[in-house]
């Protein structure tokens, strides 16, 4: 319960972005999906401003980072899915910020970057 009384939201470990969503899913869908891990206490999906049109990704915040885990394995196992189509899941990352470490799991995918940023720090420990 020592977590409990954190308001900074912007290192929450139990916080997932959600990308590749269609854009007919809702958001009772998104938060149906995603409460099978557990209890999901936030989720939005990302609209464009001026037409309410779907972006196509989103986020969701459970209670607890244990859910995010379990997220995570069925990401990589290519196992999310919300209405037929397979999304992607990576832990959120405060803007302007890089991956924290998170001693828990060794694998977090991370999109965008070159192959060589983490080879070298791999052999280390």
């Amino acid at each position: 319960a020592i977590m409990s009384h954190h308001t900074d939201d912007e290192l929450n470990p139990a916080k997932v972005f959600v990308g590749g969503i269609p854009w007919n899913t809702t958001l009772e869908t998104l938060k149906a999906v995603f409460s099978k891990y557990g209890q999901v206490v936030d989720a939005v999906i990302m609209r464009e401003r001026d037409t309410g049109k779907s972006r196509g990704f989103g986020f969701v915040t459970f209670a607890d980072s244990v859910a995010t885990d379990a997220v995570m394995q069925d990401n990589d196992k290519g196992l999310l899915e919300l209405d037929g189509r397979i999304v992607e899941a990576k832990r959120a990352v405060p803007r302007g910020m890089s991956q924290p470490a998170l001693p828990k799991t060794k694998k977090v995918f991370v999109g965008g970057l070159p192959h060589g940023i983490t080879e070298g720090r791999r052999q280390e420990g």
